[in-house]
């Protein structure tokens, strides 16, 4: 059996991952608008739509990350006698985890099939991600 703080790491790792992944693809989003801009344009919709739920997405990834934090933390300094409250944190962290992580694989999803006058993202960007978190799935059987 996996301890709880070896699938807490895990987690946060994970969370990490995508973190970055998606800055990176906040980050070429907003050069896409700046280069719009730059042109005289105002971004397509669909651009400034994407931007907002990356953004939605990147908030999710960072209330998560301190959700397992402060679970992890919790876990770590509790003596194992008492850790009938931490086994209550680690489920509800683990809970809204989960949420998180199904949210960003549907914008990843949606990344993947992103199309607009040329640009698109990188399909393998979204395949990764999508894969990491399949993956993280799999292994801690989070639905």
């Amino acid at each position: 059996m996996i301890s709880a703080d070896k699938r807490l790491h895990d987690l946060l790792c994970t969370v990490g991952l995508l973190r970055g992944r998606l800055s990176s693809i906040l980050k070429t989003i907003s050069d896409l608008s700046e280069h719009q801009r730059g042109g005289g344009r105002r971004p397509p919709e669909k651009l400034i739509v994407l931007l907002r739920q990356a953004q939605d997405q990147m908030t999710s990834l960072l209330k998560v990350s301190q959700i397992l934090v402060i679970c992890r933390e919790n876990v770590q300094s509790t003596p194992a006698s008492e850790q009938v409250f931490c086994v209550y944190l680690e489920d509800w962290a683990i809970s809204r985890t989960g949420e998180t992580l199904n949210s960003v694989k549907n914008f990843f999803a949606e990344l993947a099939a992103f199309s607009l006058d040329g640009v698109c993202f990188d399909p393998a960007v979204a395949r990764d991600g999508i894969g990491m978190i399949n993956a993280l799935f799999d292994k801690y059987e989070l639905v």
